[in-house]
Parts: structure tokens; sequence; C-alpha cells
């Protein structure tokens, strides 16, 4: 088939050193996007660009009638220098889309036994398991780990308003609904959110308020 060529948009950054004003042309027409700038201001340019294509982006340091070129501001001691100096190339850098998961702070270590010297093979035990307490998130059909929510604002605030909503409901004594809610939040995942070091303040108040509520706030004033 025939390929089209498509010339794209040219999007134009000028300075004006003399009164400090950054201006921007697009396609050669200038912009309504002005910007003031301060005395010694250091500008680092930057251009976020998601690429469609792989020849899609280029940068000229050009000039037009009434403005320099960059290089001109960049090598302004020129015509000290015994052989031309060209100017510095861009540094493009690329963003690139990454994704991790959270390791436990301590390693597990296994023990390692040979069966037998007839038989081929290893057994692996490990005397010390490690605990992970996750959270289920049914939407995006995914889990993390309940230490990563200090980096997720809004779960980390409707997991702790969900705590602090289990606790009204098991409120004065309330057995029965006390009893639903330990076959979510059991005995285990409140000793992990006991112990661990690591745990976001408001999720340790919110499960230390929900065990009070369980089981202990009926017998200090029954």
């Amino acid at each position: 088939g025939s390929s089209r060529s498509n010339r794209g948009m040219m999007i134009g950054c000028h300075v004006d050193t003399s009164t400090g004003v950054l201006t921007f042309t697009v396609d050669g027409k200038p912009s309504k996007y002005r910007f003031n700038l301060e005395p010694q201001t250091k500008l680092y340019p930057a251009i976020f660009f998601q690429a469609t294509t792989g020849d899609c982006l280029q940068f000229e340091l050009s000039r037009t009638h009434s403005t320099l070129p960059l290089s001109a501001a960049i090598l302004s001691l020129t015509s000290k220098h015994v052989n031309p100096q060209c100017p510095p190339r861009l540094r493009v850098q690329t963003m690139r889309p990454c994704s991790w998961s959270r390791v436990p702070n301590v390693a597990l270590r296994p023990n390692a036994l040979k069966l037998s010297e007839n038989k081929k093979g290893w057994s692996m035990l490990a005397v010390d398991p490690l605990s992970v307490l996750a959270v289920h998130i049914p939407e995006e059909n995914r889990c993390l780990d309940i230490l990563e929510l200090i980096e997720h604002e809004k779960l980390l605030k409707f997991h702790s308003h969900s705590l602090a909503l289990y606790g009204a409901l098991c409120a004065q004594g309330n057995h029965k609904v006390a009893h639903i809610i330990c076959s979510h939040v059991d005995q285990r995942q409140l000793l992990y959110a006991i112990n661990s070091d690591y745990l976001s303040g408001d999720l340790r108040r919110g499960f230390a308020d929900l065990l009070i509520a369980l089981h202990l706030e009926f017998h200090a004033y029954g």
C-alpha cells in the first residue's frame, strides 16, 4: 500500500534575555503562553512525549529573523577558539513503565536434606516460614502486600476506614456481628498487624481498635 507522510507539528521556544520573557510558537505562529522569569533563573528544558512510531521526534537549534540559536548562548566564547566549536549534543532520556513487588525484609532460610544415599533427590524444609498479609482488590483482580498501601493513599484510606467500620458494627457487645467479622479478620491477621514493625500508622491503629472491639471491650465494660 502507499505510505502517507505526516508533517506533524513544530513547537518553538524563545527566550528574551533582556526582559526574561519565555514564549512559545506553534508552526511558526505565536501562542498565548508567556512566562516571566526571575533574574538568575536556571532553565532545564524537558519534553514529555509518548512515541507512536520509531521516527517521530526531531530537535532543531535553529534561529529566526529576530533571534539567535541556543548555541549562541551556550558557546559565547567561540571567537577565542582556534578551531570551530559545536554545541553539546542533547541528551534524550526515555521513560519506560515498570512493575515491582515488595519482598520480605527477612529472607526465608530453608534447610536442604539429602533423602538417602541410594535415592536421588533432596528435601527442602522451612522451619520458620514467612507470613505476608495481602489485600485483595476485586475490581482489578490483583493483590497487594499490606505494607505497600503506604504508597497508595486512596487504598490506605479505604482500608483503614473499613477497619473502623468493622469496629463500629461490633461495638456494645454485638457478638453476632463480631463472630461474622472474625471470619474476615481472623487471629492471624491481627497478630501479623500487631507484630509488624513496618505497618502504616493508620492501619496499625485500625487493627488495634478492631482487636479491642472484637475481643476486649465487652469484657472490660461488661
